[in-house]
């Protein structure tokens, strides 16, 4: 027996001596871990997500805005990354892209992009940005594009075409004045006029870039510092129905943050529910 305990004790010795020499730390009577971090925290973009962006995201900007907002990383600003990238962010998120995952939050963000837009990684500054794929970069200049096939196409495959809507203006004409300081755009001081299908969380994307408060704080900003700029439901002014041909006026920061970011979340979501039902009544105009 005492043979028996004796080995056991030095089985346990020899153990505890080849963790100390592999670095292992033990974490358990039995098990051990690497003192290694795990890949998701070395590179927080390999960060596995699973999600359905809440109803008040309504646009892809709005949805590579929350995906982020707890990553450590942001969006690099929207004027300064250039005119492809507000393309994008303008664009309405696609119900088949309402719920992502599990997948890590690179390759979200590269879902959201789509096969036109490539994801650009700035690790340095931890920003990300979206620029067009060589493809589909002539799409841009209004020419036809001319996808690189190692095979023919099959028959009745579908030929691209810039077929940009002709009442949807250029992005310069949206964002003026836009000032420079050493060379480098800033935000701009207004927005507008607005055009039909525009979307609160687009619009904020380029009228505050600056991601230092979340993007319904950032709405809720914006909406209160421009009643005028949108409809009424019930007598009260909607941030979902944006008058056509409006210009708006950027809030100042103290604006930004009067709100908790709780609570910006709850009055987005609120605003939307009583659009939403109105929308059921026939009633938003």
């Amino acid at each position: 027996m005492r043979e028996i305990v004796l080995c056991g004790l030095l089985l346990i010795l020899a153990a505890d001596q080849a963790h100390a020499a592999s670095g292992d730390v033990p974490v358990g009577r039995y098990s051990v871990v690497a003192p290694v971090p795990r890949t998701d925290q070395s590179d927080p973009l390999e960060t596995i997500v699973r999600l359905t962006f809440p109803p008040y995201v309504k646009d892809v900007g709005g949805a590579v805005d929350y995906l982020l907002a707890r990553s450590g990383f942001r969006l690099a600003d929207a004027l300064a990354a250039g005119e492809a990238q507000l393309i994008l962010l303008r664009r309405p998120l696609p119900e088949s892209q309402r719920t992502l995952g599990p997948m890590p939050l690179r390759r979200a963000l590269e879902t959201l992009g789509g096969e036109a837009f490539w994801l650009i990684e700035d690790p340095v500054h931890r920003l990300v940005a979206f620029d067009v794929a060589d493809d589909y970069r002539p799409l841009l200049r209004g020419a036809p594009v001319a996808i690189h096939q190692t095979v023919a196409p099959a028959a009745g495959a579908p030929t691209i075409l810039p077929l940009a809507e002709r009442a949807e203006p250029p992005i310069e004409m949206l964002v003026s004045p836009v000032n420079r300081i050493d060379g480098a755009r800033s935000a701009p001081a207004s927005y507008g006029p607005t055009t039909r299908g525009e979307t609160l969380g687009s619009i904020t994307q380029i009228l505050v870039p600056d991601q230092s408060h979340i993007l319904a704080q950032r709405m809720l900003a914006i909406f209160g510092h421009n009643p005028q700029a949108f409809g009424k439901l019930d007598g009260a002014p909607n941030m979902n129905l944006i008058h056509v041909d409006a210009v708006l006026t950027a809030p100042d920061a103290d604006e930004i943050g009067r709100v908790s970011p709780d609570e910006a979340r709850r009055e987005v979501a609120r605003h939307h529910q009583a659009w939403e039902k109105a929308i059921l009544k026939g009633a938003a105009k």
